[in-house]
């Protein structure tokens, strides 16, 4: 076959039913482009049921007011799509709008990403006590050791503040200077029981102070630099 009478046949190959053809063409591009969609979609609707332990807080809190005995955790029990990340900021709450100072049972609510399906929190509700918050002042002992031996403690003003039972408990306010390196050190304040034990959901105000170790009888004290 002679190269004119190649080129003949194959422009009478291309334009013999180019309509058609061109119709095909589209309708398989078309055909492509729904079976891609439709696998992404399946895939999006494949989902497995997971428990997750959330932080549970509380909202629209009572002025002046605090909970008691909040459980710290909860557990959801959701279902999210396959391969899903857990957000950071996923938390449940208990709602305190209106409740002052007595016992409640409250149910939990935990608010999912857009795709997640939430089944079961667990608990479904707790038992929270709520008391009005409380502050005292207390005169704060810093014990500086020295040479292994305790120097005279020195006074600073603060203030304890949280639910009133907590704040009953505190019995003292105290702080620790590890005077290893002289020089200034910053000290922590925490309020203890009458066994020296601290008292969880009490608060220190200053929480932090500045001691200068340079000698104890001569030591300055000053409220730490956030």
């Amino acid at each position: 076959m002679k190269l004119r009478d190649l080129a003949k046949w194959l422009q009478k190959c291309v334009w013999h039913r180019l309509p058609l053809k061109i119709i095909a063409f589209v309708l398989a591009v078309l055909l492509f482009f729904a079976a891609n969609a439709e696998r992404e979609a399946q895939r999006e609707s494949e989902t497995i049921s997971r428990a997750i332990l959330v932080d549970l807080v509380s909202i629209n809190q009572e002025q002046g007011y605090a909970p008691l005995n909040m459980p710290k955790r909860v557990e959801v029990l959701a279902q999210t799509p396959i391969g899903a990340t857990i957000p950071a900021e996923l938390k449940a709450s208990v709602n305190l709008h209106g409740r002052k100072t007595g016992e409640y049972t409250i149910p939990v609510h935990a608010n999912l990403p857009k795709g997640w399906k939430l089944l079961e929190v667990r608990p479904q509700v707790v038992s929270i006590k709520i008391e009005p918050i409380e502050s005292r002042s207390f005169i704060a002992t810093l014990i500086v050791p020295e040479g292994g031996r305790m120097e005279s403690p020195i006074p600073l003003q603060c203030n304890v503040q949280g639910p009133s039972s907590t704040v009953k408990q505190v019995r003292a306010v105290t702080g620790f200077v590890n005077n290893e390196n002289a020089g200034p050190a910053d000290v922590r304040l925490i309020p203890v029981d009458r066994d020296g034990l601290p008292v969880p959901g009490a608060a220190v105000f200053p929480e932090w102070v500045r001691i200068d170790t340079f000698g104890a009888q001569e030591s300055s004290l000053e409220q730490a630099e956030d």
